[in-house]
């Protein structure tokens, strides 16, 4: 049977080759006589799929950051927790300088944890990490860089009922300073 409609025969026939260009295209332009046309490997894309956020037995009590609002299982930003491209489900964002009390029940023996610059904005900040009871330093890193693997830490808090997590900048300023504390757990 013959088609009457000459504009669809038209309309066809153009997408078709624009298809058979555009394969062309995304195969590197060539066809070698004899070769199958191969498209170029692509770069592998990373995804970070964190685990899914575990219930904590903390409450945060009140938080300052030096820029945007404290990340509650996301970053500073609203992103994924990403740390040495290690995704966390659970933990919180923060911007340097950045001061977090957190209260929990007097019943635990152990915070554990880690922390690092997130991976949201590349490799250019820097931060140190610090938990007080009070203004006592329970735990204080070296200065962070970003990229880098996450810190892990372990502090006693027999007795204590709050903490206060502290962000500070690297000595370098704070643009880039999204620092996180991640996989929180009171033992």
């Amino acid at each position: 049977m013959r088609n009457k409609n000459p504009e669809l025969l038209a309309t066809c026939a153009a997408l078709a080759l624009l298809t058979v260009g555009l394969a062309l295209v995304a195969c590197g332009g060539k066809k070698t006589e004899g070769e199958g046309a191969k498209a170029p490997e692509a770069a592998p894309v990373v995804v970070a799929t964190p685990p899914p956020a575990e219930p904590v037995a903390y409450t945060v009590v009140d938080a300052t950051t030096g820029w945007g609002q404290l990340g509650v299982n996301r970053s500073i930003k609203g992103n994924t927790l990403v740390i040495g491209g290690k995704a966390y489900g659970s933990g919180l964002g923060t911007h340097a300088p950045a001061r977090v009390n957190i209260s929990f029940p007097a019943t635990f023996k152990t915070l554990t944890g880690f922390c690092g610059l997130d991976d949201e904005d590349g490799p250019d900040g820097s931060v140190v990490f610090v938990i007080l009871d009070k203004e006592k330093v329970l735990f204080k890193s070296p200065i962070v860089r970003g990229g880098a693997p996450a810190i892990p830490f372990s502090v006693s808090v027999e007795g204590l009922s709050a903490l206060t997590l502290v962000v500070e900048d690297g000595g370098d300023g704070m643009g880039y300073d999204h620092g996180d504390w991640v996989d929180l757990k009171l033992n």
